[in-house]
């Protein structure tokens, strides 16, 4: 099998050559990456300009590396259809990010994205992402984690997307079992941050602090628990349970512009 390993961190952060390290034990690897950092890009692709990929001194030994000037997305659709051959066994594996991607918060994750932008094409795909604590990130843990899941799901032929986030318990702990949860809910306190500055004019901030729905069954309770949490993520975003409610506004009253 050949494993298409993005992120959103940069293609010299320390989680990718973890997660690169681990999956290359069990299949062949090719990592894309940002040249920067791309953190909040979400599903982002870029079409207004050209993209370039240049491959770079490899982080970790015998695996091809390359750099896009884009995004995660950009670099899943240049890895897929430029470096791997048509017909090709492949799977997609992106991070290991530093620091959870939950519940709503999926929506903004470049990691996310780039292992969403797989699912699309059919793969099976993985977005791994490491909690931090007080200490170190243990990247290296998240990184045998997600590749064991990704194996798992691979040679079962899911085409699934796994949203994996991975506790920051102490390093070298042996994690318990991972759970399977949904994903939860997030607000964040004081979103909106209002500076001036020197010349009078008014800057923002998107700041504020996050508050979770730790509920039974969400990815957040699972990792507040210390737990790892696997959430199956689709590409239906169609509401089915207002399918039939929608259409009776639409049946009801077809003209569209009412008087």
């Amino acid at each position: 099998m050949k494993v298409l390993i993005t992120n959103d961190d940069g293609y010299l952060a320390e989680g990718l050559r973890c997660l690169a390290e681990e999956i290359r034990r069990w299949a062949d690897v090719v990592v894309v990456s940002p040249d920067g950092n791309r953190s909040g890009c979400g599903h982002s692709i870029t079409l207004g300009r050209p993209l370039r990929m240049t491959k770079v001194r490899s982080v970790v030994e015998g695996v091809p590396w390359y750099m896009v000037d884009g995004t995660p997305t950009d670099c899943v659709n240049l890895g897929v259809h430029h470096l791997l051959e048509h017909g090709e066994e492949v799977a997609i594996a992106s991070g290991v990010n530093h620091g959870v991607n939950l519940g709503d918060d999926v929506t903004y994750s470049g990691t996310v994205g780039g292992a969403f932008e797989g699912h699309l094409m059919g793969y099976p795909a993985i977005a791994v992402s490491q909690e931090l604590g007080d200490g170190e990130p243990d990247y290296g843990r998240a990184g045998r984690v997600g590749s064991s899941i990704l194996r798992r799901a691979a040679e079962a032929g899911l085409e699934v997307l796994l949203n994996v986030n991975v506790p920051a318990t102490a390093p070298g702990l042996e994690l318990e079992p991972p759970v399977v949860t949904r994903l939860g809910r997030r607000h964040y306190k004081d979103t909106v941050e209002a500076r001036e500055d020197p010349r009078g004019g008014t800057y923002f901030w998107l700041a504020g602090t996050p508050q979770w729905d730790e509920s039974e069954g969400s990815d957040a309770a699972a990792v507040r628990a210390g737990r790892v949490s696997v959430t199956p993520i689709q590409r239906d975003l169609t509401s089915h349970a207002e399918l039939e409610l929608v259409e009776k506004l639409f049946v009801d009253r077809p003209a569209l512009l009412d008087r």
